[in-house]
């Protein structure tokens, strides 16, 4: 009779087991483990970075007029080319704070612009001195054809930017080649400090890569670094141009910096074919150096002159 029960037992595990398994078998698939943890990450970082605000450095304000007319002409003289009926709906943007000025840790920063729908087919990039004497580097590309915000690299090859020094910076929308005050032209300054120390971890794999731009954004907005809080998170929202939290990370901390909400959310758009070889770019730039060093000559002879006249 023992025996009998237990064959009854053992049928009945069984028969539990069968029914049972499967169902485990389909919480428990492989193909889920990948999703599982992506979705993990994503909760950690959405529990964690919910927004990123930047925090000027005390005493980082304009170091001057900005948009005044300055040398480049068209700088508040209206929305649009003089040729179009109507201004556009959004101006052109830089998207820095609001004393206009960025600082940056790079040698060749990354800038962004926000760039309306324009019947002009070319544009300008140039930054000068901080008294714009001279460029110390200069390109002119094809504008996009659609609006958006364009980010521009200055390249390698170009003159690096001097520890501790202040530069002014334009984008301009060439309406006129020849008649310069057609043109329109946005202009902002830019600093290049010490690299930080402390900053996150680098060494990482692929699947904390999203988790690591967040927190250098995130660190250098803290730390009052304009260029690559930016910059890091634009990389970051260009190859995850679908992700809801990251388009409101990127809206909140341009608008935390007095950027308009229609042209946070604009797409960023890569620019620009460099119509110049580096030779010929260093070159302008050397020329120009050299003319205000002989307009300086002439003005400390000219001095010399009239003293010893009297």
């Amino acid at each position: 009779m023992a025996r009998k029960n237990n064959c009854l037992k053992l049928a009945l595990l069984g028969a539990s087991l069968s029914v049972g398994l499967p169902w485990l078998a389909s919480i428990w698939t492989p193909d889920l483990a990948p999703a599982r943890a992506e979705e993990a990450i994503r909760s950690e970082i959405t529990d964690d970075i919910l927004e990123i605000r930047f925090q000027s450095p005390p005493g980082q304000g304009d170091p001057g007029p900005s948009s005044d007319g300055g040398t480049r002409t068209g700088e508040g003289l209206g929305r649009q080319c003089p040729q179009e009926d109507s201004p556009p709906e959004l101006p052109m943007t830089m998207l820095l704070p609001e004393t206009k000025m960025g600082l940056t840790v790079s040698e060749h920063p990354t800038f962004f612009v926000y760039v309306p729908a324009t019947q002009a087919k070319m544009g300008e990039f140039a930054i000068a001195d901080e008294h714009d004497l001279y460029d110390v580097y200069y390109t002119s590309f094809p504008l996009p054809k659609e609006p958006g915000i364009v980010r521009l690299t200055v390249p390698e090859t170009a003159d690096a930017l001097e520890l501790g020094k202040n530069y002014k910076w334009y984008f301009v929308i060439v309406c006129d080649p020849i008649d310069r005050m057609a043109n329109r032209s946005v202009s902002g300054f830019i600093k290049r400090t010490e690299p930080l120390a402390n900053l996150p971890n680098t060494n990482i794999s692929d699947s904390s890569a999203k988790r690591l731009l967040l927190e250098l954004s995130r660190f250098y907005a803290k730390h009052g670094i304009w260029h690559e809080t930016l910059t890091n998170l634009a990389e970051l929202r260009l190859s995850q141009a679908q992700d809801p939290m990251l388009e409101k990370i990127w809206s909140g901390l341009l608008q935390s910096v007095g950027v308009d909400a229609k042209i946070a959310s604009q797409p960023i758009i890569e620019c620009c074919s460099d119509r110049e070889d580096a030779n010929s770019s260093k070159s302008q730039v050397k020329s120009q150096k050299l003319q205000v060093k002989s307009q300086k000559l002439q003005v400390k002879s000219q001095k010399l002159q009239v003293k010893s006249q009297r």
